[in-house]
């Protein structure tokens, strides 16, 4: 996995969890839906709903306690009729779910398709606990506990071990052994989470250790949750340049809105180690309605970040977000107020230093229109699989860009986009199209082709195709295919690469799931081999 957190300064962090691993995790007890929908997925015990909100690695859903979500199983993000998300399922209201990720291939987006197992709706005494409100809490690490339930007080959490092997045709090979430990306990008036993950990696004669701690902490709150302080390793996503630290996080929810403060020294960026050489503080308040099918929600807030005592960057950020049935909206600008150092070295007073916006309208029950703007100096990531076809995508990601989706039947999904870029050397424009064919409920097949034409700075190619059958209930085969071919304007320097591989994930138990894959790369620069294993076992 890897992260990159928006705004210039905050460090990028280098999560380096093997894909064999989070693919592992990706199998989860609820990852394994059919292609069915509504009443069809939730006779066969498996529910779907809409993501509503991201901010950073945190996912928001449509659905709550009442649709038969309960926190900690975990769930599945699907766009374009595949997997996109593993998503673990952290807190949950009457209406509403607030989801962590992993095993990501690309991050959910405001609408897309979420899978989920449907459980018993607890009886009312063992929800009236809850604060009432239709809205997952954001804050620390959106670490607020659920209802008190039968879950209260119990331990849940996964233990998973992976393999990574890699085989060039030309120098050493590259062996890593993984272990990844989560624990999550919540309590009346405490919560624990803890997230470890370690690594060995065998390279040129070399062993390197490494170990990790991405979440350490705890979280004190009153019996319904609207006091709460969270003291420890924790990620902030209501402050999109904090990321992850250490330090403390007080909330206060007072039903539609929740107003918190923050303080904490920045993880060393090379060993993950606690550093409080960067020292960042802040606050944030935030409002949300719902009511007839919509939701609006807006969040407003800033930091002070000090590097070693000096003024390192002060900023204030603004999150807007509204839904409703066939739209969505979603919009993030930081601005900066530059210190007089950055302005003797040009910078303004005061600049627009950050701005992401997205939009989706649906017109009738077959037709979507999306766009968007991204000139983030970075752009946070939570993705554990990395392939040809993601890092093609990384380099064209800042830029404004706009596209259609028609779903022409049931088995059938066309999408075309095009995408502007600035200040890349790759490419000016981006066109691509999308064809999926389904086949669901007795056989549930997909065969997803894609081709993506870029050109100015650079012409060139990627064609992807890829194949996918569930069967057994929680067992899944992909099969994938792809080539990019590239050139230069003046046909003087050519680049080709070509992919073939391979993945199966299975249950092999009530609480156990293994993955396997292989992938061969070929082209201009040598061909390699990976395979990867992975075993996790949920509690």
């Amino acid at each position: 996995m890897r992260a990159r957190a928006c705004g210039s300064t905050a460090s990028v962090l280098a999560f380096a969890w093997p894909a064999a691993l989070a693919a592992a995790l990706a199998a989860g007890p609820a990852a394994a839906g059919t292609e069915v929908a509504g009443t069809e997925a939730e006779a066969a015990g498996a529910g779907v709903t809409r993501v509503t909100y991201v901010s950073g690695g945190s996912v928001y859903l449509e659905a709550g306690r009442d649709q038969g979500v309960a926190s900690g199983d975990s769930a599945e993000a699907r766009r374009d009729g595949r997997r996109i998300a593993g998503l673990l399922i952290r807190e949950v209201t009457s209406r509403r779910a607030l989801c962590d990720t992993f095993a990501v291939v690309s991050m959910p987006q405001a609408g897309d398709e979420v899978r989920y197992k449907v459980r018993a709706v607890p009886a009312p005494a063992e929800a009236a606990a809850d604060s009432g409100t239709a809205a997952p809490r954001i804050g620390a690490g959106d670490q607020g506990p659920r209802a008190h339930t039968s879950r209260t007080r119990t331990w849940r959490g996964r233990v998973a071990v992976g393999f990574l092997g890699v085989d060039p045709d030309v120098g050493g090979s590259v062996r890593q052994p993984t272990l990844d430990v989560r624990l999550d306990r919540i309590g009346r008036t405490l919560n624990l989470q803890a997230d470890v993950r370690g690594r060995s990696t065998s390279a040129a004669g070399t062993t390197e250790n490494e170990a990790r701690v991405y979440r350490l902490a705890a979280t004190l709150h009153d019996a319904a949750s609207r006091r709460r302080v969270t003291v420890g390793r924790q990620v902030l996503s209501a402050a999109p340049g904090a990321a992850f630290f250490d330090g403390a996080v007080g909330e206060l929810d007072r039903g539609a809105w929740t107003f918190g403060l923050f303080g904490g020294g920045e993880p060393a960026a090379s060993t993950f180690e606690p550093s409080f050489d960067q020292i960042q503080a802040g606050a944030f308040a935030r409002v949300r309605r719902s009511g007839e099918g919509r939701v609006w929600s807006g969040t407003l807030g800033f930091f002070d970040a000090r590097y070693r005592g000096r003024s390192d960057r002060d900023a204030a950020f603004l999150d807007l977000f509204h839904a409703a049935p066939g739209r969505a909206l979603f919009f993030n600008q930081q601005v900066d107020v530059n210190p007089g150092w950055k302005q003797a070295l040009g910078d303004p007073s005061v600049s627009a230093t950050s701005t992401f916006l997205f939009g989706r309208q649906a017109v009738g029950r077959a037709l979507s229109f999306q766009a968007g703007f991204d000139n983030r100096r970075s752009v946070r990531l939570a993705r554990d699989r990395e392939s040809v076809e993601t890092e093609f995508d990384d380099r064209y990601r800042r830029g404004a860009w706009s596209g259609a989706t028609w779903d022409a039947a049931r088995w059938l999904r066309v999408d075309g986009s095009g995408r502007w870029m600035s200040g890349v050397a790759q490419a000016s424009r981006a066109y691509t199209g999308m064809i999926l064919l389904r086949k669901p409920k007795r056989h549930d097949l997909s065969l997803r082709v894609r081709s993506t034409r870029t050109d100015e700075a650079t012409d060139g190619w990627l064609h992807v195709a890829e194949g996918e059958w569930r069967f057994g209930g929680d067992r899944r085969l992909l099969l994938r295919t792809g080539r990019e071919h590239w050139h230069d304007p003046n046909g003087i320097t050519t680049t080709e690469n070509r992919w073939h591989g391979a993945e199966i994930e299975s249950g092999l138990g009530p609480k156990l799931y293994g993955f396997a894959s292989g992938e061969w790369r070929g082209g201009d620069g040598g061909g390699s081999v990976q395979s990867q294993l992975g075993l996790a076992w949920y509690f």
